[in-house]
């Protein structure tokens, strides 16, 4: 039976009080926190407020109040102190019931700590965290709105550089002289320059009426693919180039920009016809270089770190390589004494420290080989370029002149005359030989220190000049010096002279002229003519192989460059003799120079037209016979009509026949590099050539004219030029009608097609 005492009714009044308050709290904490297990709560206590006065005064009900302590134990309670309340109220339940109602306000009050307290102290620490960020939220609003109030100020300023620079696009596009038109996203059109206006009139359209789909289908190819194009654009600069129905090429640059907020696309057409041509025409050059260098006496090596780019067939002879090994040709063909230098002075060139190289080598084939390697970018790379030269029989020449050096500095001491090598910066010798003492014992060194002085001071290097050292005993020097300028030295010869030692030299002197003369002239027709027959051996090897029906497009080309190396020998051969023989013989004929001149004009017109000029042959007669050596006047017009092709890249070469009563004049002009007015005078001086840099295709030796000159003036024919330079130039040809008594010695052949091509050899031509 439940006991109710007077301390129970106290507990339960407690009891009323804590749980009456833990609702309330719960739903004032729900208010705050939205928290749904405060609800929950707060009905079980409500419950527990309800059942409160039945369970006091039912003896029955402490069972349900058990329950419900072991309900709100197992809500509010960590597992170790609900199980220690459970055991511990059990045992002390058995005594009294009492102890029921302790552990339920015991466990209440816990209830409150942890429902009520816990959850009011979370609710003051969120507070003040949230007070914490209201005062940062309120510092990075102002933050915010003063960067927002910048940002404000900033776009206006962009605003207004955009407005300018719409403005300049606009104003860029109005001033431009490339056509420049807009077109809207969709194509059409919107604005454009008065070249692009003008392009349109010069295409028969115009602006008013201006559909950009029938203008790009009227006027050029793949139409279609520039509409995609345009119609495809993204956000950067693109191009592409376009060909029009008239043949001209057009680059057309369109971009995506943004004028006044709208998106427009700004188009821009370039004539590039003419680049496009010159990119040609460069190509074609790039090729005949390449044939060109293929046929160098200099071998070519280009390279880099990694590869050999380009290499000719010379480069391998020299080496004595074959093309695999090309690849380390240092490596593979230099001397092994000699490869770590290399290596050095090409790391110094790699590295920009040097622009160029030279170093001679010696090969494992025991050839000296001259290397100048310089630094060439192509296609933005960095590569090396070799240029190989066989020095090996310089080399040896120069041994043997070192081994002859010896043996001059011997004969310099057993020479009578007295030499002397001075330092020019303090006059200090250098070198003297035995002769000079014994001068000198007889002159005295200060007599002939004032003699050096004396022909310094008269400039006149080179000869012998004579001076008076003692008037009353008849004693005189011949003194003379020679300046070398590259070695910054004197050399001093001296000697005593009397008349017969002055006339014994003089005639020395003049017998060593006259030898070296005419050794010089037999040597030059000596071996004019002894190649002659092995160029004649070529010739008709040449001409058998070129005779065969399978020849491929390469051995044709090869036997067509062989053929006019051939001629090139051939009319160099003619010329050494012409300009050699002093006995040329004259086989004049009675010729009429209109014939003459009209066959020249017919077979060189071939040559002139395939280098794209024009010829114009004029006449003022048709019969005007004279004495002449044809095939010597057929070489002095042949001569001077090579020039005028050579050195004429565009224009015309005009060939006009006058006649008066004395002489029949023959001009020849072209419209070529002309001749400067200074130089005019040395044209006709042999191994001359007033700029070898004027055309690049051509070649020469520089005695052409100089034939001419002596041809002419053997019969007795007049050349006047004239000339202005970059602008013409015009050869007169005067042939006296009166030739004096000349014998007619024989008939005359005019001019073949194979000897025009031997006087035109020097001219390259496209075949």
């Amino acid at each position: 039976m439940f006991y109710i005492s007077k301390y129970s009714e106290v507990l339960n009044i407690i009891n009323l009080i804590m749980i009456f308050c833990i609702p309330i709290s719960c739903f004032g904490i729900y208010l705050v926190k939205k928290k749904d297990d405060m609800i929950y709560i707060s009905l079980m206590y409500i419950f527990e407020i309800i059942t409160s006065n039945f369970i006091f005064n039912n003896e029955n009900a402490v069972y349900f109040l058990f329950a419900l302590f072991i309900t709100k134990l197992f809500l509010f309670s960590s597992s170790y102190i609900k199980y220690i309340f459970i055991v511990a109220t059990s045992i002390l339940s058995i005594k009294s019931y009492i102890f029921i109602f302790l552990s339920n306000i015991l466990l209440n009050l816990y209830s409150i700590k942890i429902i009520i307290l816990d959850n009011i102290r979370n609710i003051q620490k969120e507070y003040l965290n949230n007070r914490e960020k209201f005062k940062e939220n309120n510092f990075k609003k102002e933050n915010l709105k003063n960067e927002l109030s910048d940002r404000i100020k900033k776009q206006a300023e962009y605003n207004e550089k955009i407005l300018d620079m719409n403005r300049n696009i606009e104003k860029m596009i109005k001033e431009s002289k490339l056509p420049i038109f807009v077109l809207d996203i969709d194509l059409s059109y919107i604005s454009s320059n008065s070249c692009f206006e003008e392009f349109l009139f010069n295409c028969s359209a115009n602006v008013k009426n201006f559909d950009i789909e029938k203008f790009l289908k009227y006027n050029f190819r793949e139409y279609k693919t520039i509409e995609k194009n345009l119609m495809n654009l993204g956000s950067d600069i693109e191009s592409m180039d376009i060909e029009s129905y008239d043949d001209k090429v057009y680059k057309l640059t369109y971009t995506l920009e943004k004028i006044e907020d709208k998106d427009v696309i700004i188009c821009i057409l370039d004539d590039i016809t003419n680049t496009i041509s010159v990119q040609n025409k460069l190509f074609e050059s790039e090729q005949k270089y390449k044939k060109l260098i293929d046929v160098l006496s200099e071998g070519i090596i280009i390279s880099n770190k990694n590869k050999v780019d380009y290499f000719n067939e010379k480069a391998l002879e020299i080496l004595d390589i074959n093309e695999e090994q090309v690849k380390d040709f240092i490596k593979n063909s230099v001397s092994s004494k000699f490869i770590s230098n290399i290596n050095k002075e090409i790391n110094l060139l790699e590295n920009k420290i040097k622009d160029k190289i030279f170093i001679k080598v010696k090969t494992k084939s025991e050839k000296f080989v001259e290397m100048i390697v310089v630094n060439m970018t192509l296609n933005n790379e960095q590569y090396l370029l070799t240029i190989l030269s066989d020095v090996t029989d310089f080399e040896n020449t120069i041994s043997q002149i070192k081994e002859r050096e010896k043996t001059y500095k011997l004969l310099f001491q057993t020479l009578p005359e007295g030499i002397v090598i001075l330092d020019k910066k303090n006059n200090n010798q250098i070198y003297k030989n035995e002769a000079s003492n014994k001068v000198l014992d007889s002159i005295g060194v200060s007599n002939l220190n004032d003699a050096i002085k004396k022909y310094i001071y008269e400039g006149e290097y080179g000869i012998f000049k004579n001076f008076i050292i003692d008037k009353a005993n008849d004693l005189e020097i011949a003194l003379a010096i020679i300046d070398r300028e590259e070695e910054n030295h004197y050399i001093v010869v001296f000697r005593t002279l009397d008349t017969e030692h002055k006339i014994k030299r003089i005639k020395e002197e003049l017998k060593e002229i006259e030898i070296d003369s005419k050794f010089k002239t037999n040597l030059m027709i000596s071996i004019a003519e002894d190649i002659k027959e092995p160029i004649d051996k070529i010739s008709k090897c040449n001409l058998l192989i070129s005779d065969k029906e399978d020849n491929s497009e390469h051995i044709k080309n090869y036997n067509k460059l062989v053929n006019q190396n051939i001629y090139r020998l051939k009319r160099l051969i003619n010329n050494i003799k012409e300009i050699e023989n002093n006995n040329t013989q004259l086989n004049y004929s009675k010729c009429n120079i209109y014939d003459l001149v009209k066959n020249i004009v017919s077979i060189s017109s071939s040559y002139i037209k395939k280098k794209e000029l024009d010829i114009n042959f004029k006449t003022d007669f048709t019969k005007e016979y004279t004495y002449v050596d044809v095939e010597k006047l057929e070489k002095i017009i042949l001569n001077i009509i090579s020039n005028s092709i050579k050195f004429t890249e565009k224009g015309h070469i005009d060939i006009k026949l006058k006649s008066s009563e004395e002489n029949i004049n023959i001009f020849i002009k072209d419209t070529g590099f002309g001749i400067p007015e200074d130089k005019i005078d040395m044209i006709f001086m042999s191994f001359n050539q007033v700029d070898r840099t004027l055309s690049r295709t051509s070649e020469g030796t520089g005695v052409g004219l100089a034939v001419v000159k002596k041809l002419a003036d053997i019969q007795n024919i007049k050349i006047n030029v004239s000339s202005e330079e970059n602008k013409w130039s015009e050869f007169e040809i005067v042939i006296p009608k009166n030739m004096g008594n000349v014998y007619e010695s024989k008939d005359f052949i005019f001019a073949d097609d194979e000897k025009v091509a031997i006087e035109f050899s020097d001219i390259y031509l496209n075949a």
